[in-house]
């Protein structure tokens, strides 16, 4: 499998901050409401792409943002149908959301850790996140928010999501 590479992650990075420039030209809007300040809004979207690049990477699964329109929420961020979800917090949860919105056959990947220090922490089908016990409403957006020590291997990945 490719390693990410220092350059890689930056340039991810960057590529993030377009796709955040691209977004607010075309007067996207985020789905839950969230107002970020300017300054949040390029943060996380900077962040996420490097996570969603060194995913990638480790995944051996081709990036399919091209940050010009918005993503098509039926394929994922990479190829096999997953979603790749960043957080800076170590002890961070995997979000996932109600389906149709999230879609239920999609793997999602929690990725942790700001550019350039970010890990990998496991993964969890739609169907399997989506149950009442990770339903949280103890947050800004209700969601399901499943805890690390629930998720899978993120090397599992590899063989359950066919590209």
């Amino acid at each position: 499998m490719p390693e990410p590479t220092l350059d890689g992650i930056w340039d991810a990075h960057e590529f993030g901050l377009a796709r955040n420039l691209n977004a607010n030209r075309r007067g996207g809007k985020h789905k839950y409401g969230w107002k970020p300040s300017p300054e949040q809004e390029r943060d996380f979207n900077a962040n996420s792409a490097a996570a969603e690049y060194v995913a990638g990477c480790l995944l051996n699964r081709r990036w399919l943002s091209t940050g010009f329109v918005p993503d098509k929420r039926t394929e994922g961020d990479l190829e096999g149908k997953i979603q790749v979800r960043w957080t800076e917090r170590r002890g961070g949860r995997l979000p996932v959301h109600p389906d149709p919105e999230d879609p239920a056959d999609h793997h999602y990947l929690l990725v942790v850790g700001r550019t350039p220090d970010q890990r990998l922490i496991g993964w969890m089908r739609g169907k399997e996140a989506q149950r009442e016990e990770f339903w949280d409403t103890e947050i800004r957006w209700p969601c399901f928010m499943v805890p690390q020590a629930r998720l899978w291997p993120w090397e599992e990945l590899i063989q359950d999501a066919v590209p």
